[in-house]
């Protein structure tokens, strides 16, 4: 509201109201939202300009040497919102992040966030995997973020901790396994569901026609899952035998196959969706959920 008169009369001031100034000042409004408008465009324009191509100028200014993650390259990244807008899909955001990997020269790494999550870094060249996984394993914790967003599936195993707890679990491993022994029982692992994957391919193309036409990958997802239950547990689970190559897969292998996505997919989507859909048990988290549901009670007998 603004006073209509100042003075030292005794009289109560008369108070225009913002809809009687609009009205007997129309242009001067009209102005006024005009500018205000034009401003908000220019400041918001500034700051994208700014928050996408800052880093490039002090890379250009600086120089080769190490560099922030803000200062690599990747998706297009906006104040607020982040890569959401060039990054997150509820079908296919695997399927994007691996475009912009392949985008990258010579294994570049790339940096991209999300609304609510930490800054994320991709690493495809060889020396930096080991950098992560073994030469400075220790330096790159997995943390609580992913802890938190891979419990309900890995729970407080080796796979999802850090420091003490994962020492622990680390040495009763390595009691159980030497590096040869492990190395040795793996190969013999991996050639025996190879020979059971070859026999199964063989009556598929024995029988000719219609049904030697196949889904490999079912049969390599199932291969990998067969192995991979066979070294860490070593309980004998035939995901290839009950594979048909036609979709028709074991109700534990679609479980698992579906909980490993929705959970991966938690590390991609804005913190505030993540919540209220585990809240409301909506959406990816009541796949994820129910997946679960088929998967425990299968773990339970390992």
């Amino acid at each position: 509201f603004f006073p209509a008169g100042v003075g030292r009369s005794r009289r109560p001031h008369r108070w225009i109201t913002p809809k009687a100034f609009q009205t007997t000042h129309p242009r001067l409004t009209m102005g006024i939202s005009l500018v205000l408008a034009v401003a908000t465009t220019v400041l918001l324009l500034a700051v994208s300009f700014f928050w996408k191509y800052l880093p490039r100028l002090r890379r250009a200014v600086r120089g080769a040497g190490p560099r922030r993650f803000w200062q690599l390259r990747g998706p297009p990244q906006w104040p607020l919102v982040g890569s959401f807008f060039t990054v997150y899909d509820t079908t296919r955001t695997l399927s994007v992040l691996w475009q912009w990997t392949r985008r990258m020269r010579d294994g570049e790494p790339w940096s991209f966030w999300m609304p609510g999550r930490p800054a994320m870094v991709v690493v495809t060249a060889p020396a930096d995997v080991r950098a992560v996984l073994a030469d400075q394993f220790d330096v790159f914790e997995k943390g609580g973020e992913f802890h938190q967003n891979f419990a309900d599936l890995l729970g407080d195993g080796v796979f999802n901790t850090d420091g003490a707890t994962w020492r622990v679990h680390r040495k009763a491993a390595s009691r159980i396994f030497s590096a040869n022994d492990l190395r040795a029982y793996s190969s013999r692992v991996f050639n025996l569901k190879a020979a059971r994957l070859a026999q199964v391919l063989h009556r598929h193309a024995a029988r000719g026609g219609d049904a030697a036409s196949i889904d490999v990958q079912d049969y390599c997802y199932a291969y990998t899952f067969d192995s991979f239950v066979g070294i860490a547990f070593g309980a004998e689970y035939d995901a290839i035998g009950a594979t048909d190559g036609k979709g028709a897969r074991p109700p534990y292998l679609v479980a698992f196959d579906e909980a490993v996505r929705r959970t991966s997919q938690r590390v991609l989507r804005p913190w505030l969706l993540t919540q209220v859909a585990r809240a409301f048990n909506v959406g990816s988290e009541a796949h994820l959920r129910g997946a679960l549901d088929v998967l425990h009670p299968w773990i339970s007998k390992l």
